[in-house]
């Protein structure tokens, strides 16, 4: 059976809800992100002993460790950094272990870090509130033709975005990174010295590996939203509308 068009009034439901939806896809990839575990393991692939460096191996963009204990300081600063930055409300570091704590410019970079953060964590639970009104919506009026339409247009528009963002990082990250900062916050107010505690524990190299981890998770819920919005509307052309 053909599928229907949408009609104009099921359009103006469908684009803000595929909008919707790609918010979701970029929720799932930064909660991914952010997770303790993504920040263990790419913390624990850029924070090296000079020995464990391969031969020839560039160490522009990695923390070389003096010793395994430093190591391990590192790593809970990275996390109190964190859950600072997630609007949880912790004691960042200061003369922790003979290691020097944060400066004041780098908590006021931090500071709008956080107001950045958990403006999209408010957003990303916005998203995925409007996104389950609207499921209800079109199960209780039997239209969940719209739903999948969304989920379909959703799922490609966000992997052909996330693909071409995965060969931006390949190309030329350090830049990306850069026009990122540019964007969000004041010029110089996020450049700090090499040896900085905060650059110690969040190498550039760290940011590349969180960036895939985004990337990656993103393209897969997009897959995800692509794979149900196709076999939703296959189902909807081929047996009428049910939710059963």
């Amino acid at each position: 059976m053909p599928q229907e068009k949408l009609t104009i009034a099921e359009k103006f439901f469908v684009v803000p809800l595929a909008l919707v939806l790609a918010v979701t896809v970029l929720g799932f990839g930064l909660l991914a992100a952010l997770s303790q575990t993504s920040l263990s393991c790419n913390m624990d692939s850029t924070h090296l002993l000079p020995e464990a460096v391969a031969p020839g191996a560039s160490i522009a963009d990695i923390t070389l460790l003096n010793n395994a204990s430093e190591g391990d300081t590192l790593k809970l600063v990275a996390l109190d950094t964190r859950n600072y930055v997630m609007g949880r409300s912790v004691s960042l570091p200061h003369d922790k272990n003979d290691m020097r704590g944060y400066s004041e410019s780098v908590m006021s970079h931090l500071r709008d870090v956080r107001s950045v953060i958990v403006i999209t964590l408010w957003s990303i639970n916005g998203a995925v509130l409007l996104m389950l009104l609207a499921l209800i919506v079109c199960i209780a009026r039997r239209r969940m033709r719209m739903f999948f339409t969304a989920c379909l247009s959703a799922g490609i528009g966000m992997i052909v975005m996330f693909a071409a963002f995965g060969c931006a990082i390949y190309v030329n990250f350090s830049g990306l990174f850069e026009s990122f900062h540019r964007i969000f916050f004041a010029e110089g107010s996020w450049q700090f010295a090499a040896d900085s505690l905060l650059i110690r524990a969040f190498p550039l190299q760290f940011w590349m590996q969180e960036a895939l981890v985004w990337a990656g998770f993103s393209i897969l819920v997009a897959i995800i939203y692509l794979i149900l919005g196709v076999a939703g509307r296959k189902r909807v052309a081929t047996a009428g509308f049910s939710v059963n």
